[in-house]
């Protein structure tokens, strides 16, 4: 069961005469004369058998090793009354028959126990009913036996299908029977046979099986009830006298003993008193510096308080009922790509509990370990076979040294002297925790231990597997912490989605998994910048910087990338450009791509449609490769959306390698380019291009829907589920006379195109002046197929000088798009009004919306373009306004001529930071209250990027 039993030298194992496996071990425990205790190991299915003396053991053990951790004291009334293994199955047996409240109150009532206290009674009926009953298979009945069978091996089960079990069910297979292949098995073992599991198995089994449902069985048996079902304890018999002095050595006396020696180490490596440390926020970045480390997010606002909602939770169940269910504890978990800021997000969860902790009177110090980086599992470590939690106890300790110091210590040789000094011995995380209490002189003390790379320690192993009894022995703290200080909030954090959740399905605690946006919004991206401003003058004019503000757009608000970027700007005296060049080099090193094409290819897609995945689903259905595989390795980022699917978003830097190479031009010219011709492209144009490159990318696609095609648009139920036939291939033309009325074929730049047996998509930009729309899609099939398809893309707004429009504009826009037909004799013409504006649009109806109309406006153009949203507003000039770029505010129809030298006049030199900032300055500078009033009101309508 435990991790600690897997770690025993098989040399160091003696047989005691009852045929139990004993230890030596220099555990602290010691009887009256001093010797030191042996170790046995117990098998929980045989505890009828175990004696006075093993139930004793067990009790005082502490909980988060499988005990009570009832004290010496306690248990020394029921040695006297000859409490063991026998009691515990008529207590096992009273909570069957009635409850766990009868249990108590039939203890507490017996004669037998009259010198026990309550409190006792309690602890150790509810041990027998949390810790002991879970293991024992051989109260199950057939119908738990077969539930037991066709479990998954994910959660404990053997993995076998209904229709295997079925023989075995109605053979009457139940608890005795498991038993006795456990028996048996064990036996055949001790005695040495040779005959094969599977054979002594066969024998027991009430009914004949096949080797396909008997082996996995066998394995069952082996690995999940008897490896798992055995605890490691101390022995030592107490005096069952009346004699006071006749006892246990104190667990309190060992406790301080060990207390004192772990303060002595950590002073060994100090050079200051502990309680003169301050600067809280310097222990993280003593532990793992770099530039990114000192970022400011500001858009994490929903994960943290998922985590701190949790904690409390867990904290006020504590304070209410003493003896916490299992249920109760919740173990947080960031899983998410590697790069978007896990690692910051614990920092700043341990400052806010730092600063004000949600407990009164109650401080609560911040604990940040690491299973990665500098603090790896050592060579030392794995040598020792050291248990994952004492690895854990090692780097709590290595931390709070670190901050004592304002320095980081030489990690490799601080765990060396710990081995030394402490070998094999089973530090206790109370005790540690204790110890920096008394250091820090903070007697009302909680503790955050935040947990990076925790995927470090993860061996995609089920069965043995260090994180799960990481997170297991952490469970058993916080459940049977009895005191109201030393409470501990832990939170892991780290990759691998699905790894982890296979791993702890079926754990004895829940993980609960906290999603993290993986982009930062522009607004956090502007704050970590305007904080970096303060210690770097390069970027004091970032905002009016046109190149820098470029390039920085091309990382979509990847943390990682930011990083890069940013670091390498203001250390280096070098241009914008050449910063991008060094870091997307950097950074596309780091996250190479090494999947096939066909894999590239569908991942782009899924990030530019936002199509929605779940973590589990293979990318091509040929490679068992997931989703989450994809961004374990950082090939893609997942956000977290509802009915726990997923989108996939990546940020243009690294999206760009992953586009076919036909596509890479339009890629190229939409997001890369810094030409100034490209900048002044006419909207029509570039969405021209966009359209291309989507339904480029969703061609082939099976089970299309007009939502796929436009997602987050605003249109009508109906109108979004239109069925569509797969896009087989996708072209680009520009129409060399107007588009419109009724017609056949079209006239293209590079020939005659007929409508009417068009197999393809094609997509038309129309010529200039057309009664239809700027841009004509043909060829998309309707499912029904009694209908052609047309979409009006409608982008001609971009050139008026309103800052908004109309429903009754977008209504006049559909009847005249109606009025276009193709011409054939079996088929109807469809058309679907397709408006894209980055302006807003007033009166939009929120029932009763016309069907065959699409809207992309204000509202939904950040939604719609995904990670091209930034390069998309910059395209779409003329209708959202770039306000510290003095070029586009002369050119932005909607502001004029007048309203824009108002606005070039309040603007500073370092230009504006958002709204507030803005209306602030136009009316200090601008004396004409009625311009002032009239400038405001434009503004407030108009889609403006600071």
């Amino acid at each position: 069961m435990f991790q600690a039993l897997l770690l025993i030298p098989v040399e160091e194992l003696h047989h005691t005469p009852s045929g139990k496996n004993v230890v030596k071990n220099n555990v602290k425990l010691r009887d009256d004369t001093n010797q030191q205790p042996s170790m046995v190991i117990l098998s929980f299915h045989n505890y009828k058998k175990w004696n006075s003396e093993e139930v004793a053991s067990t009790l005082i053990l502490d909980d988060v090793v499988g005990g009570a951790s009832l004290s010496v004291v306690d248990v020394k009334p029921l040695c006297d009354a000859g409490f063991k293994g026998t009691s515990l199955a008529n207590i096992v047996q009273d909570i069957n028959r009635h409850n766990v409240d009868s249990a108590i109150k039939i203890m507490t009532e017996s004669k037998d126990f009259t010198q026990v206290s309550e409190s006792t009674c309690k602890s150790v009926v509810n041990w027998v009913n949390n810790t002991l009953m879970p293991k024992l298979f051989g109260l199950w009945d057939k119908d738990q036996t077969k539930s037991a069978l066709c479990k998954q091996k994910l959660i404990g089960g053997a993995g076998l299908h209904e229709i295997q079990v079925q023989p075995l069910y109605e053979a009457g297979f139940n608890g005795t029977v498991l038993s006795r292949i456990v028996y048996e098995l064990e036996k055949n073992e001790r005695d040495g046979s040779d005959l094969a599991d599977v054979d002594i198995a066969n024998k027991v089994l009430p009914t004949e099986i096949d080797s396909s449902t008997l082996t996995p069985l066998v394995e069952w048996v082996k690995y999940e009830l008897i490896a798992k079902n055995k605890i490691q304890v101390p022995l030592a018999k107490p005096s069952i006298s009346n004699g006071s002095n006749k006892r246990y050595t104190d667990r309190n006396e060992t406790v301080q003993s060990t207390q004192k020696k772990i303060q002595q180490f950590i002073q060994q490596f100090t050079t200051t008193s502990p309680k003169d440390i301050s600067n809280i926020e310097s222990i993280p970045n003593i532990l793992l510096s770099s530039f990114g480390s000192t970022f400011t997010f500001v858009d994490r606002e929903d994960s943290k308080n998922t985590i701190l909602h949790t904690f409390k939770h867990y904290s006020s169940i504590a304070d209410e009922n003493k003896n916490l269910d299992k249920d109760h504890v919740i173990l947080p978990f960031i899983a998410a790509a590697p790069g978007v800021g896990k690692s910051r997000l614990l920092q700043e969860i341990g400052w806010d509990l730092r600063l004000k902790h949600f407990r009164d009177s109650v401080t609560c110090y911040p604990l940040f370990v690491s299973f990665g980086n500098v603090t790896s599992i050592t060579d030392a470590e794995q040598k020792e076979k050291l248990d994952i939690f004492q690895s854990l106890i090692i780097r709590i300790v290595f931390s709070f040294i670190c901050h004592i110091n304002g320095t980081r210590a030489d990690f490799d040789t601080l765990t060396k002297d710990w081995i030394t000094h402490f070998g094999n011995e089973l530090i206790g995380l109370k005790e540690v925790l204790q110890v920096i209490a008394n250091m820090l002189e903070k007697p009302n003390i909680d503790f955050f231990i935040a947990i990076d790379e925790a995927h470090e320690i993860d061996n995609n192993n089920t069965g043995t597997n260090p994180l799960k009894t990481l997170m297991k022995k952490i469970g058993c703290y916080l459940q049977f912490q009895k005191e109201t200080t030393l409470r501990v909030f832990p939170l892991f954090a780290g990759t691998f989605h699905t790894v982890l959740l296979d791993n702890l399905i079926g754990s004895t605690y829940t993980p609960r998994f906290v999603p993290v946006t993986a982009l930062l919004s522009p607004p956090n991206v502007a704050k970590i910048i305007d904080n970096l401003e303060v210690k770097y003058s390069k970027l004091d004019n970032w905002r009016i910087d046109v190149e820098f503000r470029h390039y920085l757009r091309l990382f979509a608000g990847f943390p990682r990338g930011l990083e890069y970027y940013l670091d390498d700007y203001v250390k280096q005296s070098i241009t914008a450009r050449e910063a991008y060049e060094s870091s997307s080099y950097r950074l596309r090193s780091k996250y190479s791509f090494t999947q096939r094409t066909e894999m590239e290819n569908v991942l782009a897609a899924k990030v530019v449609t936002r199509a929605r995945v779940s973590l589990f689903d293979n990318i091509l259905t040929t490679v068992n490769f997931t989703f989450s595989e994809a961004e374990n390795r950082g090939f893609i980022m997942l956000n977290l959306e509802e009915d726990s699917k997923f989108t996939c978003t990546y940020p243009p830097v690294l999206l760009s390698r992953m586009i076919s190479h036909n596509m890479q031009p339009i890629v190229h010219k939409l997001v890369f380019s810094t030409e100034k011709n490209v900048y002044g492209l006419p909207w029509e144009d570039c969405v021209h291009d966009y359209l291309y490159l989507f339904f480029s990318l969703v061609a082939n696609k099976l089970d299309l829907t007009l939502n796929d095609l436009f997602p987050f648009a605003t249109m009508s139920a109906e109108t979004s589920k239109l069925s569509l036939e797969q896009i087989s291939n996708c072209t680009q033309f520009h129409a060399a006379h107007k588009v419109q009325s009724i017609l056949k074929e079209i006239d293209t730049q590079t020939g005659k195109l007929n409508i009417v047996t068009l197999t393809d998509c094609a997509i038309i930009k129309n010529a200039p002046t057309a009664e239809a729309s700027d841009i004509l899609i043909f060829g998309v099939q309707l499912k029904t197929k009694d209908e052609i398809l047309v979409f009006h893309i409608q982008c001609k707004w971009a050139d008026n000088a309103k800052s908004s429009e109309t429903f009754k504009q977008v209504i006049e826009e559909m009847n005249k798009n109606k009025k276009l037909s193709v011409e054939t004799e079996s088929k109807t013409t469809r058309n679907i009004t397709v408006i894209m504006t980055g302006k807003p649009i007033s009166d939009l109806p929120n029932s009763d919306f016309p069907d065959d109309l699409v809207i992309i406006n204000k509202t939904n153009f950040a939604k719609y373009f995904g990670i091209f949203t930034d390069s998309m507003k910059f395209l779409c000039a003329k209708q959202i306004l770039n306000i510290n770029n003095q070029s586009e505010l002369q050119s932005f129809h909607g502001l004029g001529d007048v309203m824009a030298k108002y606005v070039i006049k309040a603007r500073s030199s370092t230009g504006f930071k958002d709204m507030e900032d803005l209306k602030k300055r136009v009316l200090e500078t601008v004396t004409d209250k009625t311009s002032t009033t009239k400038l405001i009101n434009i503004l407030s309508d108009v889609e403006i990027i600071f």
